[in-house]
């Protein structure tokens, strides 16, 4: 797939105008492997460097609504700018990520990209040093709003306590609250674990 052909099958799922600013950021680098998945309950996206025959792999799922689908696509090409400078990544998040999902942001926080409430939170996502965007309840507000995605995303918070919910392939009962995270018993191993209360979690029925 060439760049024109990258960029057109992302229009499908990027905000508009967003998908030839990232097709020129990704311009320079070569041996990328996109792949475009239907849901995973586990993630969002992710990046893997040395899949063979291709130096870089990005998946993202396409079932995210567009601003969603943009910052996790940015959030993994920043991990694969981090590989390709350093090779070593360090911490998975850490300050050399951090630099390099700023630098990426930077086009689409300029006037007029993006709406006004989504440049702002990304502004504030970048400054406050977000690992995931169900980290920062202000960035998960924005996509709630501008892509109609309040019933796309399930976040702990707005489940009833006791509720049996899926986080990461395992289950878990909601439990009492901690200013920003919950006590959740693990259903496998009866241990407790402390979940953040805006994580995003599949509600299971029992």
């Amino acid at each position: 797939m060439n760049l024109s052909q990258l960029e057109h099958a992302l229009n499908r799922f990027m905000p508009p105008g967003t998908a030839p600013l990232y097709v020129r950021q990704i311009e320079p680098v070569r041996g990328i492997n996109f792949k475009l998945t239907r849901e995973r309950s586990s993630k969002n996206g992710d990046y893997r460097p040395n899949v063979t025959p291709w130096r870089h792999q990005i998946s993202v799922n396409i079932t995210l609504p567009p601003f969603h689908f943009l910052v996790t696509l940015l959030h993994e090409t920043a991990h694969l700018m981090v590989h390709e400078r350093y090779k070593a990544h360090g911490e998975p998040h850490g300050s050399r990520w951090q630099a390099a999902f700023a630098e990426l942001i930077v086009p689409y926080i300029q006037p007029g990209v993006l709406p006004h409430e989504m440049a702002h939170a990304l502004s504030n996502h970048v400054a406050k040093g977000f690992a995931t965007t169900t980290g920062d309840p202000l960035l998960l507000a924005v996509f709630r709003k501008l892509d109609g995605s309040a019933n796309f995303i399930t976040t702990l918070e707005t489940l009833p306590d006791g509720a049996v919910f899926a986080l990461q392939g395992q289950l878990f009962r909601k439990g009492q609250k901690l200013r920003t995270f919950y006590k959740c018993l693990s259903l496998s191993n009866q241990r407790e674990y402390r979940v953040r209360a805006t994580a995003e979690v599949e509600k299971v029925k029992m």
